[in-house]
């Protein structure tokens, strides 16, 4: 378990205002310990943040009793068995309604509302409060005057660690009289074989008069043969035997109370019968003093719950069956009613009130700390056992009964509304959302944390202080707590592949959708602040849903820029600004609206969001002519990882470079592209003509397609459609090609019949319509829409449950190739496959022109694409058929990298799967497929604009690391020689660190030292000892070592089957590793090889040999012949070159 790193007991009140200060200046996190009896050790061990410090405030126990008053100021450090005592001192016929256990620290029992013997005559301990004194996140000492009563209210059974440290609390003191009568009755389940007392207890227990106190304490009794369940009735009675036995005459015969057990007493010596110390020789009140429980320190685990109606005789034998599995087990059931029910649940934070019959606490201790898994599993099957008797929606809990089975905060200060909400509403019901609001508002920063606080309201506050554009909540902040129907209807609206709606998949803890360009900066701003990751969402066309799913980091918050979606066209400088949460439809509607003869090059899809499409380059039909999207932006607005906005002029042309088809979700959030509107005719042509495989049979058309689509005018654009087609017995393959040609149907006809007659064109076949009909045509629209439809930013084809790739193809694919994807596309069913021709200004554009690279020598693109029905059996099979046909499709493919294209991502080509840390070795198996060489320098830019990784999902560009391994170049020296530092020559010369002559190093004090002046102490510990401890290194003399002119390397591989035995590996251990010649350095690779079906491990033996390859033949002869070396496997090279 977490210890602190030190402990800190102030004396005084302005020591602790102190630590506030100096543990928020130095970003240390600390934990507040009053009495320690956290249930869960939140008050003194820390899970979420280490290392953190532990403020103890047990010499700050400063009681000051005022009976003339009725009051007292207790300091927090002090206990309750410490406050009873003073009480006493001053008065027999004062008392105050707090715990019965007197060895609970005052400070954190009454934050959490604080029960005891008499709440039912006076409430809770946190209901008799009048003044506190806190201090606040800013160091500040507060009175309830100065706190204000929102934070007063919250202190009062809230959970007060949350907003502050509380120094001393002024709570009223309450009467009582000089005699008090207390008794146990003890019954056996054999003494109550039906239940009818604990029946009738249920019934009466919080209906009795407020004077009287009974609880239940359940316990297991006897040995294993002979165990039983002992229930013991323990009361307390404002007043003398005789009142007490007639009431307990009238509303309670069945528990057969005698005046032989009634027991009186005055109010202070009740509390030592109530709190466990030996009723037959009771000690002094003295002990009250000593801050220790009678029950002694134990390993235990406990849970609350409420009930709100009797537990039924069935209930109760179920109960009674889980505790006799037990040898050491306690349940009590304390009785509510009386002042409890009178005060209103929001009176305070604390809401169990009216309508709770008892409370139950349920208790498993242990002496060893070996049994814990054990006695834990047990308390939480006997509290889900529970769970159809008690308290629901929410089931209740004690938060002075901390329970971190409820839900915790398992990532620092990360955790949301959301999350919170969970554990919230079971400690505090309603009253959590002013918890929230509160605390949002004292403590913005979430300065007091620990693993059950709460975030959401902390990031608006935040975004509110840093944007000067108001914002109503009701139409900008979606979580489900607040509304489940409206978060989920707006995480739906633009969400287009609905396997990323289920239920097991991640969900944003809420929906932020700003309304204007500073709300997104103040995002980025908070998210940072608070250390919130974010997903950001403009038209949530995303394949893999990585603009709003995360499944590396929860929780998470989702940016909805669908409410930003202005678009101006300016028609005399041929250019349009376009915010990112408007849609290509939209897009097209205002371009149209303004001109009949412009247009612009970007996707068929026309509720695809216009902010991501752009930055994966964005391709359409009009690319052949004009180029992609990307190649067509002329500025951009964009808010970087520190909230600044920049245009183009300010954030460099590198940036700007990278935005436009490099995924910019990795850069920053694009607010709105400025884009160069192209010229279309006032006519254009469309067609379709489709074929099946009978039509076809010899695969001339789709061969001929193949050979000239990418080579036909630049104003035509052909693109290819094969899906199955026909019922089981009959399928077939259908190839629809459809085109579109910048011009009438008569030009178009010429052209056709001179580069592609195969295809049989007719006029019949041509339509001739404007540019934007053609966008309703390309869209899925029916024929005749009204252009207006383009503004319902929804696509006429609905939502899918689906699974895309993509390829690149640079050759014809054989009529072998083809027969094979066709017998495949026959077996997928509901699939398809779109080939796009490059070609025309594509194949004129430099690939490192933009990031998209795939221009000159690609003949067209491949989407494979298939999907399914909601609760289809067959999804995992269709996902199964595009990774078959994928693989099929390799020979036919681009390779070395095989390509893909950015906007179709697909996460089976590599994710990273944890958090922020993946590094450049792993995001380079999948940057390649997307940017090929240019990802290279697209790493540079995401280094040097967000060397934090701000911007990051399940494939982003990541910082350049250093590859963590021995001989890796990269390496910095100055670290890697303050650990000693081996290599490929430690053999022969040692460590880097046994060759250093000097250093130079600033100390501790800001000096500059060498190797004379730090003394060698200091010189012999940086040399191996982690230099980082003892200062900063600055330089290093090293003693340079001798090396031929000529090295040998050599890597020898083996697989298991070819060391059956392991007898070269047992021969390396024996000679190889130490014995060989001091030039020779062997070290062995361990790698798995093969597919599941035929994985084996290999043993790559790397040598590095000083002196030339026939002295190494020679060395491996005589030492290690088994590894079969041949001068063949030899490379003969410099040092130097043996590096790289």
């Amino acid at each position: 378990m977490p210890k602190p790193g030190f402990i800190f007991r102030p004396i005084h009140e302005s020591h602790v205002q102190a630590s506030v200060i100096c543990s928020k200046k130095l970003g240390i996190h600390f934990r507040v310990r009053s009495g320690g009896h956290d249930y869960e050790g939140v008050s003194y061990v820390s899970r979420i943040e280490n290392p953190f410090v532990l403020i103890d405030l047990s010499k700050l126990r400063q009681i000051n009793i005022d009976i003339e008053d009725n009051s007292a100021l207790v300091q927090a450090g002090a206990t309750i068995g410490e406050l009873y005592y003073r009480i006493a001192e001053k008065s027999k016929i004062h008392g105050f309604p707090a715990g019965v256990y007197p060895s609970v620290g005052i400070g954190g029992h009454i934050t959490g509302g604080a029960y005891g013997s008499l709440m039912r005559k006076y409430g809770l301990a946190a209901d008799n409060v009048l003044d506190a004194k806190i201090v606040d996140a800013n160091g500040k000492l507060l009175d309830r005057a100065a706190m204000g009563e929102d934070l007063f209210w919250a202190i009062r059974g809230g959970s007060g660690g949350s907003f502050g440290i509380i120094l001393s609390w002024k709570i009223k003191l309450v009467p009582v009289p000089e005699t008090i009568t207390v008794f146990t009755v003890t019954k056996t389940l054999k003494q109550d074989a039906s239940f009818k007392i604990l029946l009738k207890w249920q019934r009466v227990a919080d209906k009795l008069v407020e004077e009287l106190f009974l609880r239940v304490f359940f316990t297991v009794v006897g040995n294993k043969a002979n165990k039983t369940v002992s229930m013991a009735y323990i009361g307390q009675f404002l007043g003398e035997k005789g009142t007490l036995m007639e009431v307990m005459e009238k509303d309670f015969p069945e528990l057969g109370l005698t005046q032989k057990d009634c027991i009186e007493m005055n109010w202070i010596k009740s509390i030592i019968y109530s709190s466990g110390f030996p009723t037959s020789s009771p000690p002094p009140i003295e002990i009250l003093l000593q801050a220790k429980s009678p029950l002694g320190k134990v390993y235990f685990k406990a849970k609350s719950d409420f009930a709100k109606e009797l537990i039924p005789v069935l209930g109760l034998k179920g109960m009674f069956k889980k505790l006799l599995e037990e040898d050491v087990a306690l349940v009590i059931w304390t009785p509510y009613g009386g002042k409890m029910d009178k005060i209103p649940e929001s009176e305070i934070p604390f809401p169990h009130r009216n309508g709770t019959i008892f409370m139950i606490q349920y208790y498993r201790n242990w002496t060893d700390s070996e049994e814990s898994n054990k006695r834990i599993k047990w308390i939480r099957e006997l509290y889900s056992y529970m769970t159809p008797y008690v308290s629901s929606n929410p089931r209740q809990a004690y938060v002075n009964y901390r329970d971190l089975d409820l839900g915790q905060n398992k990532n620092n200060s990360k955790v949301n509304f959301i999350e919170a909400k969970i554990w919230g509403a079971n400690y505090f019901k309603d009253n959590f959302n002013r918890l929230v609001r509160i605390k949002t508002k004292v403590d913005p920063d979430n300065f007091f944390r620990h693993e059950q606080t709460s975030l959401q309201d902390q990031f608006i506050n935040c975004v509110k202080r840093n944007t000067h554009v108001s914002f109503p909540l009701e139409t900008t902040l979606f979580a489900p707590a607040k509304n489940v129907s409206t978060f989920s209807q707006v995480l739906e609206s633009t969400a287009q592949n609905l396997q990323f709606l289920a239920k097991s998949v991640p969900k944003p803890g809420f929906i932020f959708r700003p309304i204007h360009e500073s709300q997104v900066q103040a995002s980025i701003i908070c998210s940072k602040k608070l250390g919130i990751h974010f997903r950001v969402r403009s038209g949530g066309h995303d394949f893999e849903a990585l603009s709003y799913v995360s499944r590396i980091e929860k929780p998470f918050i989702l940016l909805d820029l669908s409410k930003l979606r202005q678009v101006d066209v300016d028609i005399e400088t041929n250019s349009a600004w376009v915010q990112p949460g408007a849609t290509l439809g939209e897009l097209y509607y205002s371009i149209a609206e303004k001109s009949k003869v412009h247009g612009f090059p970007a996707g068929l899809c026309t509720s695809v969001g216009i902010g991501g499409y752009m930055t994966g380059g964005g391709y359409g039909s009009l690319m052949r002519k004009y180029g992609l999207a990307g190649d067509n932006v002329l500025d951009v607005k964009m808010v970087d990882a520190n909230g600044k906005l920049l245009d183009r002029t300010a954030m460099g042309e590198d940036l700007f470079w990278a935005l436009r088809g490099g995924g910019g979700a990795s850069f920053g959030i694009v607010l709105a592209w400025k884009i160069k509107l192209v010229p279309v005719p006032e006519t254009l042509t469309i067609f379709t003509v489709t074929k099946t495989l009978k039509q076809d049979a010899r695969l001339k058309i789709i061969s001929k397609w193949q050979q000239i689509a990418s080579k036909l005018v630049n104003e035509l654009h052909i693109r290819l459609l094969l899906r199955a087609d026909g019922n089981t017995g009959n399928k077939t393959i259908t190839m629809s090609y459809l085109g579109q040609f910048l011009g009438e149907k008569g030009t178009l006809m010429k052209v056709m019949e001179k580069d592609f007659p195969e295809l049989g064109l007719t006029q019949k076949d041509c339509t001739e319509m404007s540019w934007i009909e053609a966008a309703l045509f390309h869209g899925g629209f029916p024929a005749g829409s009204p252009i207006e439809i383009l503004l319902q930013r929804q696509s006429p084809l609905g939502k899918d449950y689906f699974k895309a790739t993509s390829d690149f193809v640079k050759e014809p694919i054989p009529v072998l190739g083809l027969k094979g994807i066709f017998k495949r596309l026959i077996e997928g069913k509901i699939t398809f496959l779109n080939w796009t021709p490059y070609g025309g200004m594509m194949s004129k554009i430099s690939d490192s022109a933009i990031p998209f690279p795939h221009r000159n020598g690609t003949l067209f693109k491949i989407l494979y694409y298939t999907n399914w029905l909601e609760n289809d059996k067959t999804s995992s099979r269709k996902i199964k058929w595009i990774k078959e046909i994928y693989s099929y499709m390799t020979p036919y493919v681009s390779s070395n990298p095989r390509q893909a294209y950015v906007n179709y991502r697909d996460l089976d080509f590599g994710q990273n799967e944890n958090n922020s840390k993946v590094n450049f070795i792993e995001a380079k198996i999948w940057g390649p497929k997307y940017f090929k060489d240019n990802f290279n320098r697209l790493v540079k830019i995401k280094t040097k604009v967000d060397p934090d990784n701000f911007f990051r999902h399940e494939q982003k560009k990541s910082k350049v690391h250093g590859y963590s391994a021995d001989l890796c170049s990269s390496l910095g020296i100055g670290g890697h020689i303050t650990g000693g530092a081996y290599g490929s020559m430690m053999r022969k010369y040692g460590l880097g660190g046994d060759n250093v002559l000097d250093a130079k190093i600033v100390d501790a004090n800001g000096k500059l030292l060498n190797r004379t002046t730090m003394g060698e102490d200091m010189f012999w510990a940086i040399r191996g000892g982690g230099g980082a401890s003892f200062g900063i290194i600055l330089a290093w003399k090293i003693k340079l070592v001798p090396v031929p002119k000529t090295v040998t390397v050599f890597t020898v591989t083996k697989t298991l089957v070819q060391d059956v035995g392991n007898k070269i590996l047992s021969k390396w251990q024996m000679v190889a590793a130490d014995k060989l010649v001091e030039e020779l350095f062997i070290r062995v690779i361990f790698n798995v090889a093969g597919n599941n079906g035929n994985k084996t491990v290999t043993t790559s033996y790397n040598a590095l040999f000083l002196g030339d390859k026939g002295a190494l033949m020679k060395v491996m002869k005589n030492g290690f012949p088994e590894l079969g070396l041949i001068p063949k496997d030899c490379i003969e090279m410099s040092w130097i070159e043996s590096i790289v």
